[in-house]
């Protein structure tokens, strides 16, 4: 990868990480105005990011005009309207999505280690999409006023299924199987509290 490369593909995960600030409010909203938030990023990213200088720098060759940078705000609205009643999962399956994700990239990259279903993800991605995720998720849970301890039991199983789906093969983008596994993931561990 040139460094222009590797520059653009930080810059996208920055933005990436960046993106999911809002899922730390979302529990706090109601659903629509949620919905509101991923519909405005969504129409940006389709219609109006590919138009300036940096949104074109971040638009990987193989991707076309619906990859990661559309299908992330998608999977957002999707999380909002599917888990209206429970944001706090939705919230969850973002902040998995938002946090655990572009540490992987980040982290990912270059290392030796690789699982053997996926050769192209590694076991040192996935330990800090789950370190990454569970922060992301942990802080959430603080913020809706829980225990640090039950914060993190609530953040763990969200943040070990995303890394899971996460390092499975799969046929293009990852983005709604991630923000859905780890949304899955917190209303099953709340479901069993």
């Amino acid at each position: 990868m040139t460094r222009e490369a590797a520059r653009n593909e930080l810059g996208r995960r920055i933005c990436h990480a960046l993106f999911g600030l809002p899922a730390f409010v979302l529990p706090l909203m109601d659903w629509r105005l949620g919905a509101a938030i991923a519909s405005v990023a969504l129409v940006a990213n389709l219609e109006f990011l590919p138009r300036t200088t940096i949104g074109r720098s971040w638009l990987r060759p193989d991707e076309g005009r619906l990859g990661g940078i559309v299908l992330y705000p998608l999977t957002v609205l999707l999380l909002v309207l599917v888990f209206r009643d429970r944001l706090d999962s939705a919230a969850m399956g973002w902040a998995v999505l938002a946090f655990g994700d572009p540490a992987a990239a980040v982290v990912g990259r270059g290392a030796r280690r690789r699982w053997p279903w996926n050769p192209s993800k590694s076991r040192r991605g996935s330990a800090a999409f789950v370190i990454a995720a569970s922060c992301a998720g942990l802080l959430l849970g603080l913020l809706q006023g829980e225990s640090p301890v039950a914060a993190l039991l609530f953040a763990l199983p969200p943040a070990l299924l995303g890394a899971a789906v996460e390092s499975l093969p799969r046929p293009r983008d990852d983005n709604l199987t991630v923000g859905f596994a780890g949304a899955l993931g917190h209303l099953l561990v709340r479901s069993l509290s």
